[in-house]
């Protein structure tokens, strides 16, 4: 069985941040981080969304919430969707 070091080089990490703050999620982060780094060579890098400056529709600005994404899904071909018979 192979060791982490024995695949060489540095282990790159990008954390990827969707909060805009920095709280539980972040903390859990940078406590994985503290573990990894005491086993090997690592690298970590955090990409916080809320800086990135993502554009949002006019209803997610507006604070409404919705169930779930507004996505159009084509109806399936007749060739894909068969009932099955008995």
């Amino acid at each position: 069985m192979k060791n982490r070091g024995d695949y060489g080089g540095t282990m790159k990490i990008l954390v990827i941040m969707g909060s805009p703050r920095k709280g539980n999620t972040y903390r859990a982060a940078q406590r994985i981080e503290d573990v990894m780094r005491s086993l090997g060579d690592v690298e970590f890098e955090y990409l916080m969304l809320k800086d990135v400056g993502l554009k949002t529709s006019s209803r997610a600005s507006s604070g409404a919430r919705s169930a779930a994404p507004s996505v159009t899904t084509p109806p399936p071909s007749d060739r894909n969707c068969r009932m099955p018979t008995e």
